[in-house]
């Protein structure tokens, strides 16, 4: 099992607190619906992320890494944060869940999750990469956007192996069935 499949606190804690929302939701239409419409499109970047992703072996300068350095993260923020949104209700336990859901959601990531991952990364990327990763990091953004891509030496390409060779399409496949069982709840159907 390689390292990033490993079960860990954090995985354990974040899979937990999504069955617990899965079993406790009741979510109502527009809620649902402004959800997804938020998480799509981060998943969508996820999947367009991997498409140029050859970990540790090419720095992904090409495709959404040519504007900014976290697209993968930025992916799951929106993911999470749409389904978060999706789920909320004014009635309990649901309105717990968004109640509670969001100030934990946001101080996790923001606060430990996203500063942690983000140095053990760089220095990771450093040591790989040397100067072509200082370039890099130096001219592309963290989380917002530059317009101008950023040019590198070597022309990146999307590929759709990335999605397989990355796990996106599993956990595209888990963030779907997600939505899908939220949709089956909201018609009562489950």
């Amino acid at each position: 099992m390689g390292a990033s499949k490993k079960p860990t606190w954090r995985r354990i804690v974040t899979y937990a607190f999504v069955l617990a929302i899965l079993a406790l939701a009741r979510p109502e239409s527009p809620w649902f619906w402004v959800g997804f419409g938020i998480s799509l499109p981060g998943m969508l970047l996820r999947m367009w992320a991997c498409g140029y992703l050859h970990k540790n072996k090419v720095l992904a300068t090409g495709g959404p890494y040519a504007h900014f350095k976290h697209p993968l993260y930025i992916g799951t923020f929106l993911g999470f944060l749409g389904f978060l949104v999706g789920v909320t209700t004014f009635h309990p336990p649901g309105s717990y869940l968004a109640l509670g859901g969001f100030p934990v959601f946001f101080l996790a990531y923001f606060l430990y999750y996203l500063p942690k991952k983000n140095q053990v990364e760089k220095d990771r990327m450093f040591k790989r990469f040397g100067e072509e990763f200082l370039r890099w990091d130096r001219e592309v953004p963290d989380f917002f956007p530059r317009l101008k891509p950023y040019k590198a030496g070597v022309s990146q390409r999307f590929q759709w192996s990335g999605l397989v060779r990355n796990s996106e399409i599993g956990m595209f496949g888990v963030y779907l069935a997600g939505w899908v069982f939220l949709f089956l709840r909201m018609r009562g159907l489950f």
